[in-house]
């Protein structure tokens, strides 16, 4: 089996696929957009903060779920640009001016640990590149290489479900490579962050949900999002004309 076509199929599994937006509100339905989140900590060129807002102000969200640590969100809240936590993650800063501006509720849904924090940034100053794994070099070389071919620096590229399925793939081989090298430490336990998502949608329930957080990890949300969510493709609301 060629290269090419292993990659084709492994992007066809995985993720709960939305339906594809703008659509009329569900009175009663509790709605989900997934804004997929491009930190500054972690890359070198995020997209377009502007097109976040756009998004926003199509979606009409009723409640916003925002990666950001329960202890920090009212001090974040008050300084939604310039607090280090907004300064790294300037999505969540621009989400919560949004909010802001227009009333809505907000929930925090990060498990952030310093400790965890600590080791991954050692770890990538000794291994920049990584774990030394075919399976997870070649993963992240093809997204890479389809991130430049589609436009990194879109929102509609990081709001698609094939970068959700490609970034999922590079999750995995990475935490793979790891174990197997006893480096069990450097992978991230996700259930407390999944634990306070599903918390927010239940208080949520009933509402259109806009949920910011790391578009590279946006598949584990997608995963544990329950049935009596619809979850709407947030590439609808970039395309639509009308405000």
């Amino acid at each position: 089996m060629s290269r090419r076509l292993v990659f084709a199929l492994f992007a066809l599994i995985g993720c709960r696929t939305p339906a594809y937006g703008p659509t009329e509100r569900q009175q009663g339905r509790t709605e989900v957009v997934f804004v997929g989140g491009l930190h500054r900590s972690h890359l070198e060129a995020p997209y377009d903060l502007d097109q976040l807002t756009l998004l926003l102000q199509r979606a009409r969200p009723e409640a916003l779920l925002v990666q950001c640590p329960p202890e920090l969100i009212d001090a974040v809240r008050e300084a939604p640009r310039t607090h280090p936590w907004s300064v790294a993650l300037p999505d969540v800063g621009r989400a919560l001016a949004f909010a802001q501006g227009r009333g809505l509720p907000v929930e925090a849904i990060s498990a952030y640990s310093p400790a965890f924090a600590e080791r991954s940034r050692r770890y990538r100053a000794e291994h920049p590149a990584g774990p030394d794994d075919r399976a997870y070099r070649r993963a992240r070389r093809y997204f890479l290489r389809r991130s430049a071919r589609e436009g990194a620096r879109t929102l509609e590229w990081v709001a698609s479900p094939l970068y959700s399925r490609l970034a999922r793939r590079v999750a995995l081989t990475r935490a793979s490579a790891l174990r197997r090298s006893g480096e069990d430490a450097l992978i991230l336990d996700w259930s407390a962050h999944e634990s306070q998502y599903r918390r927010g949608l239940s208080y949520h329930r009933g509402k259109r949900i806009a949920v910011v957080f790391d578009a590279r990890q946006r598949w584990r949300l997608e995963d544990r999002t329950p049935r009596w969510v619809s979850v709407l493709d947030a590439r609808g609301f970039l395309t639509d004309n009308g405000e």
